[in-house]
């Protein structure tokens, strides 16, 4: 009878001993439930991370076997090769190839960069143009751009103009070679003295007013005093320089002043005169990045053609105004500021915003003020080299916009 009895109550007791002591395991997985679902999620994050990490470098790995076959590197040169393109109200969509080249030797006491492109555009432009900077001994610096362009192009009057319409469509054909030589001070310093001289042929055909009550030739003619022309100028510059790189500084600061005066060659040409001035300097921030700001402004007097008169516009001066011959006038004004920040691989980035405005008097240039902003990207072509592609894209105040894909800095 006590075995009957005492045989469920030792089982009880089993029981109990086994409950208390699987109790404080049971407790603890219990307990731990959450933790281990945020362990497990944990887990599938980390998981997803390197599966999208993994998907990136072989993203990266495969453009970098595309840049490779774009890219020759030497190691007297080092050439790139790649599209090029644009858009603006002025030239529609433009595309075209841009080769860009880095000339090393131990001869030279900085690279030399060269930098040609051919574009086409949707609205019939045509453009080949190629941009030199070349470093010589003895702190020599040349500077060299060549370009030649033609396309069906919208005629603006001079002036500001709130409210600007194209007082006539009309070809436009131009060709352009600027050359800029500077010499270093002293054996060393930031300051530089030199002469520049500078060829430009521009001429009009098919022109077709807006307004029907006068002639394209007579429009043509108010504002440009005739339909075709050659300038020739030379000058001097000055200039100081203290940067820490060329092709896109971190530090340091830039200022040119030019004067140069055109005149009548073989019997063509005109009389006139331009002065420039263009002050830049550069704050290294945190994050690697960069802060840069630039207070530009130009004149011109005497018979000045509209080519050749200081405008507010253009791929480097605003970039949110497309047609850098829209706003032309006697005197023009700009100052702008940029954030440039690396972002990842080759891969930089940049906010910009910025103030200008044309005028022929001095007490009309802060009335209505064309007030810029953008954002644009940066790649590295020959990654610690310097040289950069950017893609820029702005807006203005005014309504105008537009998107460069260009070589360089803006500044």
């Amino acid at each position: 009878m006590r075995i009957v009895k005492s045989e469920p109550t030792a089982w009880a007791l089993l029981m109990l001993v086994a409950a208390l002591a699987t109790a404080p395991s049971v407790a603890a997985a219990q307990g731990t439930d959450s933790g281990a679902e945020a362990d497990i999620a944990a887990q599938t994050d980390t998981t997803r991370m390197s599966g999208a990490r993994r998907a990136a470098e072989g993203v990266i790995d495969f453009c970098e076997t595309i840049l490779d076959a774009l890219t020759i590197e030497r190691p007297r040169w080092s050439l790139a090769i790649y599209p090029a393109g644009s858009y603006s109200s002025r030239s529609g969509l433009a595309l075209g190839v841009m080769p860009m080249m880095q000339i090393h030797s131990p001869r030279l006491p900085k690279a030399a960069t060269i930098t040609p492109a051919i574009l086409v555009s949707t609205k019939k432009m045509f453009e080949v143009q190629c941009d030199a900077d070349i470093y010589l001994p003895n702190r020599i610096d040349i500077t060299a751009k060549f370009e030649t362009y033609r396309q069906p192009d919208d005629l603006y009057a001079t002036g500001n103009g709130k409210d600007k319409e194209s007082l006539a469509r009309y070809d436009f054909k131009r060709r352009m070679l600027t050359v800029e030589v500077l010499k270093g001070l002293g054996e060393s310093g930031p300051w530089r003295i030199g002469a520049c001289a500078d060829a430009d042929y521009y001429s009009f055909a098919d022109i077709e007013p807006r307004d029907t009550t006068l002639s394209g030739r007579e429009m043509v003619f108010a504002q440009t005093r005739d339909g075709a022309g050659d300038v020739y100028g030379a000058g001097v510059v000055a200039g100081y320089d203290s940067r820490n790189n060329v092709l896109t500084p971190r530090s340091g600061t830039y200022a040119r002043l030019s004067i140069v005066g055109y005149a009548k060659l073989w019997g063509h040409g005109r009389r006139f005169g331009t002065a420039t001035l263009d002050a830049r300097h550069y704050w290294p921030l945190p994050l690697n990045s960069v802060l840069a700001a630039q207070v530009y402004g130009s004149v011109a007097w005497a018979d000045a053609p509209f080519t050749k008169m200081p405008t507010c516009g253009g791929t480097r001066l605003g970039r949110a105004i497309g047609h850098n011959l829209k706003y032309v006038d006697t005197g023009a004004w700009l100052a702008q500021a940029e954030w440039r920040v690396p972002l990842f691989w080759r891969i930089g980035g940049t906010v910009f915003g910025g103030a200008g405005n044309v005028a022929s008097k001095l007490g009309d240039a802060l009335k209505d003020i064309h007030l810029m902003c953008g954002a644009g990207l940066r790649f590295a072509v020959f990654p610690g080299k310097g040289l950069n592609l950017r893609i820029d894209g702005g807006v203005s105040s005014r309504g105008d916009n537009a998107i460069y894909f260009n070589i360089r800095e803006a500044f």
